[in-house]
């Protein structure tokens, strides 16, 4: 179970695909791969996942635009 920030929700569209694509931002600056998914994750590992995952899901609700902001796509740039 995660926790998740309160926020201020403008709009839910695109919530899951940029829950994806904060997912997978953080397997690759993670240098998470099939093996490690396959062996398990550590609740470490999992916690950077979802961690990343619900800030690129959050940024998306916060405007009215269906996906990130330019500001936060600049910040987690890999």
């Amino acid at each position: 179970h995660y926790h998740s920030k309160a926020i201020e929700t403008r709009s839910t569209i695109g919530a899951g695909d940029n829950f994806n694509a904060g997912l997978i931002c953080a397997m690759l600056r993670h240098d998470i791969r099939r093996a490690d998914l396959e062996r398990g994750l550590t609740d470490g590992e999992w916690a950077k996942l979802i961690e990343s995952a619900t800030a690129f899901s959050a940024d998306c609700c916060a405007g009215i635009y269906n996906y990130v902001s330019a500001e936060f796509g600049e910040k987690h740039r890999l």
